[in-house]
C-alpha cells in the first residue's frame, strides 16, 4: 500500500512540476530513486564508494540544476537565479560546483561516517545560508512566513541530491564515528570553506575561460 501510494505521489508531483513549477521535480526524483534504490544499489554493488557516491552526487546535482534552468527559462536573463543565465554555461559551472560539494562530503563521510539524515539536514542548512548569497536566510526575518517557507524549499533542494547519492552506497561504510555535535561542527565550516573557494576562485576562473 505504501509503495503504491509513493508511486502515485511521485507521478502526481511529476505532473504538477511539469505543468507548474519545475523545481518541484526534485521531490519525484527523491521518491522514484527511493522506490528503485535496491536496483540502483545492485548496479553499483562492485563499485568503490568513492566512485558511486561522487558519480551519483554529481548526476543528481546536475539534474537538480536542469530543473532550476527550466524553472528560470521564462524569466529575463538578469532575473534568473542561476550560476549563469546561459543554460549551457550554467551546466558547466554547475558541474564544477556539484563536484566540489560532493567531493567535500565524500571526505567528511569517509572521516566521520555521517548518516543520510545528517547529510540531508546539514546540506539543507548550508543551502539556506548560501543561496542568493545569504538572501534566503535574511528573508526568513524580513518576509515572515513566506520567507520561512521558501527557506524550507531551498533546504530540500540542497539536501536531497547528496542524500540520494549516499543512499545508493551507504552499506559500504562502517559504523558512525564521533558524536553528532562533533560531526556537525566539522561539516559546517568545511562546507562553507568549499562554498567560499568555489565563489572566490573557481567560478571567477571559469568565467574568465568561458566568457
Amino acid at each position: 500500500m505504501t509503495k503504491s501510494l509513493l508511486w502515485f505521489l511521485g507521478i502526481l508531483l511529476t505532473l504538477v512540476g511539469v505543468s507548474g513549477n519545475p523545481m518541484l521535480l526534485i521531490f519525484p526524483m527523491w521518491i522514484f530513486t527511493y522506490l528503485n534504490r535496491e536496483l540502483l544499489r545492485r548496479l553499483v554493488k562492485g563499485v568503490p564508494f568513492s566512485v558511486s557516491f561522487i558519480g551519483f552526487g554529481v548526476f543528481f546535482g546536475l539534474l537538480t540544476e536542469v530543473f532550476a534552468i527550466i524553472n528560470n527559462w521564462s524569466l529575463p536573463p538578469e532575473q534568473r537565479i542561476l550560476l549563469s543565465p546561459d543554460p549551457m554555461l550554467d551546466l558547466v559551472y554547475g558541474l564544477f560546483y556539484y563536484s566540489l560539494l560532493i567531493v567535500t562530503w565524500y571526505v567528511l563521510i569517509r572521516a566521520f561516517t555521517y548518516s543520510k539524515t545528517e547529510v540531508f539536514v546539514i546540506t539543507g542548512i548550508y543551502g539556506i545560508f548560501t543561496e542568493e548569497v545569504g538572501q534566503v536566510f535574511m528573508r526568513i526575518f524580513t518576509v515572515p512566513v513566506i520567507g520561512l517557507l521558501y527557506a524550507i524549499i531551498v533546504s530540500f533542494v540542497y539536501g536531497i541530491f547528496p542524500m540520494l547519492a549516499y543512499m545508493m552506497s551507504e552499506e559500504k561504510l562502517g559504523a558512525k564515528r564521533a558524536n553528532v555535535v562533533v560531526r556537525f561542527l566539522v561539516a559546517a565550516p568545511a562546507l562553507f570553506v568549499e562554498w567560499a573557494v568555489y565563489g572566490l576562485f573557481i567560478l571567477p576562473a571559469l568565467k574568465r575561460v568561458f566568457q
